[in-house]
């Protein structure tokens, strides 16, 4: 294994990455392994793609997202499949690794869609509905003489257990963002940086409107679709599932099981089920 590729004592991960057989029983298949991938695929079966491509054609559109409508039209198609990431919402597009999330997803649907020859797309799910303000309210830069620091948006009041999506930005935002970028080493692109944020990030905007607009500016030629999860349309569509969940509890005896057995195999335990 590449010794980039390796995360210290977490065993659970570096087995994985190594395509140990012990861990294998645990995953449906390997991302090295292309027959992963087509087996994946061929499992793949679902209902309601016109309701569900109606609501995101709507979605992408309001938010600027038209590049993203082309791959918006081909989820209507039984044969298409999407590769999908989300993150939550956070502050001028959150850590830096959302943006790697949704590269990935982009160049990952693109090679499945020449290994597999059917339609693949990219999916980015916007997790809108998250409550926890102090895990998006921030945002992490280097200044000028190259030390780390730390931004945070703290409007009075705070808000309490408050969905991403139902939090508006205030006028403060306009300020925070122009005193941030008196603070920023200045480049060729510090402008155009600064009035996209502007423009994204404004008075009455929510924290997902916000990001959906932000994310749509980033990933304008590459057309990764864009789910907002806080949309109410999408309720129904999940009504089987839910129901299906609270009758027989299968994600809860599920987990339970799997960590049991990662623990007789060696492995930490996972999740703490309750």
């Amino acid at each position: 294994m590449h010794p980039h590729l390796t995360f210290g004592s977490v065993s659970l991960v570096s087995d994985y990455l190594a395509g140990k057989e012990q861990i294998r029983p645990f995953f449906n298949g390997h991302f090295r392994e292309p027959s992963s991938f087509s087996r994946v695929a061929d499992q793949v079966r679902s209902g309601r793609r016109d309701v569900l491509a109606d609501i995101l054609a709507d979605q992408n559109r309001r938010c600027g997202n038209l590049a993203a409508l082309p791959a918006v039209e081909l989820l209507r198609h039984p044969e298409t499949r999407a590769v999908v990431t989300g993150q939550q919402v956070g502050l001028f597009g959150g850590p830096l690794y959302t943006l790697y999330k949704a590269l990935s997803v982009i160049e990952l649907s693109g090679q499945l869609n020449r290994q597999l020859g059917i339609p693949v797309v990219p999916v980015f799910y916007l997790v809108s509905e998250d409550h926890d303000f102090q895990e998006i309210s921030w945002a992490g830069w280097v200044d000028r003489d190259n030390r780390y620091k730390r931004i945070e948006y703290s409007p009075v009041p705070l808000p309490a257990r408050q969905p991403a999506c139902e939090i508006r930005f205030d006028f403060d935002i306009v300020t925070m963002i122009d005193g941030w970028f008196k603070q920023l080493p200045e480049t060729d692109f510090s402008d155009q940086l600064r009035q996209q944020l502007l423009t994204h990030y404004a008075p009455t905007k929510s924290f997902s409107e916000a990001f959906c607009g932000w994310f749509s500016e980033l990933f304008k030629e590459q057309g990764l679709v864009l789910l907002d999860a806080a949309d109410t349309r999408l309720k129904p569509l999940m009504q089987p599932v839910i129901e299906r969940e609270l009758r027989d509890s299968i994600a809860f005896s599920a987990i339970a099981a799997t960590d049991r057995m990662l623990q007789e195999s060696g492995y930490h335990s996972q999740l703490s089920v309750r």
